[in-house]
């Protein structure tokens, strides 16, 4: 089985007209569903009752059974245009649930409204926290084969150093991880593997670029990919690149 562990959020873009319930437990989920239509695909996550018809109706179209928490509300993020910061409402200060979930292969998300508990075969974990970032050892987490991905500002946060390379050593070493990838924007990426090999790779040249999301995309592909269909690292990054630079080019379409 195939689980998500992630954020349930409402997101509204300005400039784009954009409306959705998305976040990246939901996004993540949504996205590889087509893919996983012969396995049980479940999304551990929380989500405020006045958004939770909306929430169950799209789970239940896309074939994903839902573990969720209903909370007093939906914590939402406002972009002014896909590239920049979100204001986040309401604002949180503390986080209330622990999501708990057992399973061969999980992707898990950090997130603002819960912490997390997972035990599993394989699993990924992306901290999505550029000031924060809560290293994966410190969450009473287990997993028997684990993948890191982080950018470059979680990654420097979560081991203190700038270097690329050193990065993904630190991390990989600390963390106890199989495979590190650090993400690098427009200047592709590093893959650290099991045997401790550096592979850097590009990213694909797209037309346009909507970026709310893109993260997700990668992380939940790349998840599947390693995690259930077990390519290796590096090839799971490249697929896993080539469906994030098309979800960028078409605005967010959904699933891959």
């Amino acid at each position: 089985m195939v689980s998500i562990v992630g954020g349930t959020y409402l997101e509204d873009c300005y400039e784009d007209d954009w409306f959705q319930l998305y976040g990246s437990g939901l996004r993540a989920a949504i996205a590889i569903s087509n893919f996983s239509r012969n396995d049980p695909l479940s999304l551990y996550t929380c989500v405020g009752r006045g958004n939770l018809q909306s929430f169950l109706a799209t789970t239940d179209q896309c074939g994903i059974q839902p573990k969720h928490r209903e909370t007093d509300r939906t914590i939402g993020f406002s972009y002014f245009h896909n590239m920049s910061p979100p204001l986040i409402s309401p604002p949180v200060t503390l986080c209330t649930e622990t999501l708990m979930c057992t399973d061969s292969v999980i992707t898990v998300f950090g997130m603002l409204e819960a912490s997390f508990k997972v035990t599993g075969d394989k699993v990924v974990y992306d901290p999505q926290s550029g000031a924060n970032p809560i290293p994966f050892r410190e969450t009473d987490s287990k997993a028997k084969k684990l993948a890191i991905v982080a950018n470059y500002h979680e990654g420097t946060q979560l081991t203190k150093e700038k270097d690329c390379r050193k990065i993904c050593r630190k991390l990989k070493e600390q963390e106890n991880a199989a495979v590190v990838v650090l993400k690098l924007g427009p200047f592709g990426m590093l893959v650290i593997n099991e045997k401790g090999r550096l592979t850097p790779l590009p990213v694909h040249t797209t037309e346009k670029v909507f970026k709310i999301g893109s993260g997700d995309i990668f992380t939940a592909m790349f998840g599947y990919l390693w995690g259930e269909c077990n390519k290796l690292a590096e090839n799971a990054a490249k697929i896993a690149s080539r469906a994030t630079a098309f979800y960028c080019n078409n605005n967010g379409t959904l699933p891959i």
